[in-house]
């Protein structure tokens, strides 16, 4: 899902101010922010996002406090940038990241990254033409500047894993020439943002978890609708204080708990989920074989017998060893 907000002078500090407190980090499982865009090795921006440097780039300003563009900037009907909120509102990552073991909660959160990197990409490429995709230094190439901010609960400290990514209305060209954006060129990549996301994200999960993972959708919706500090009804008693990382998924999992979830039963989950996925492993096996066929055309000595061979070797290999030795054995049979 995803949600595009412009961001006016008038505006404030009131939409990006949150990202550079320590509540953010603290009571919402938030990172600090990193640059983004072919625009950031432009500026020589470096890691983390500084509030001053943000404030800066919104006013159309170099860090140094040049002007990039003129006196566009001072329009009071000019977007200074446009507020992107990526979110994941599938009930399964949503669940098993609050309630899986640690390393797939590792997992989760890298492979929600990887969608948001994907939907940068895929914009800058798209404001290309899409010819110099794995060319970011061409020549004339056009480059945004993205500010990414990462949390892992929303202000009620439910479970939700979303990204905020700010567009800076500043358009790079040619070197350090730098316009703001034509509405037509942020329009059009709208669109695709949201598949983008959303295709590679499901792509990531299902590497991940595999495809048989059931997360009922009310129980995703019960951590929305029951949150850990506040909550839509009114009458619920509010805690004094929001609680902070390892305490907040401890409350998480003994929330689920009591609606006769928690970590055993999805860990559970996992480990079913990834125990059938051996058609995947097969249609490895095929596509790796169709690889060695080709290794054999163009060099004889693999014969079609020693490629078979090799094959089924690594597949008898893989059936009586431990998960962890079974790529090993396998890669292990195809090398002879």
């Amino acid at each position: 899902m995803i949600r595009i907000n412009p961001i006016y002078a008038r505006d404030g500090d009131r939409l990006y101010r949150e990202f550079f407190e320590q509540q953010f980090r603290t009571h919402r499982l938030g990172a600090p922010g990193n640059w983004h865009g072919g625009a950031a090795q432009k500026l020589s921006l470096t890691e983390p996002v500084q509030v001053g440097v943000f404030s800066s780039l919104l006013r159309g300003l170099t860090p140094e406090g040049e002007a990039l563009v003129g006196r566009q900037p001072q329009r009071a009907d000019r977007a200074a940038a446009w507020r992107i909120t990526l979110t994941d509102a599938g009930p399964a990552s949503v669940v098993l990241w609050a309630l899986s073991p640690g390393v797939y909660r590792l997992r989760i959160r890298r492979a929600h990254t990887h969608a948001v990197r994907a939907v940068i990409t895929d914009f800058e490429s798209g404001l290309n033409g899409r010819p110099w995709f794995d060319n970011p230094d061409a020549p004339g190439r056009k480059s945004a500047l993205f500010a990414e901010f990462q949390a892992g609960a929303t202000r009620q400290q439910a479970p939700r894993l979303h990204t905020n990514l700010f567009l800076f209305n500043l358009l790079f060209q040619k070197g350090t020439k730098t316009r703001t954006f034509a509405p037509e060129e942020v329009k059009q990549q709208w669109l695709r943002m949201d598949a983008v996301y959303t295709r590679t994200l499901g792509k990531e999960l299902s590497r991940i978890l595999g495809n048989q993972v059931q997360i009922p959708t009310e129980l995703s919706v019960r951590f929305d609708a029951h949150p850990l500090n506040g909550s839509p009804d009114p009458d619920r008693r509010v805690r004094p204080q929001p609680l902070e990382n390892r305490e907040l998924f401890a409350a998480w999992q003994q929330q689920a708990r009591g609606w006769g979830w928690g970590p055993e039963r999805v860990a559970d989950l996992i480990a079913k989920s990834r125990s059938s996925q051996s058609w995947s492993n097969w249609n490895q096996d095929c596509r790796k074989l169709v690889r060695s066929w080709a290794v054999w055309l163009k060099t004889p000595t693999h014969s079609p017998q020693r490629v078979w061979q090799g094959m089924l070797r690594g597949r008898e290999e893989k059936t009586s060893r431990p998960t962890q030795q079974q790529s090993h054995s396998h890669s292990h049979g195809m090398s002879h």
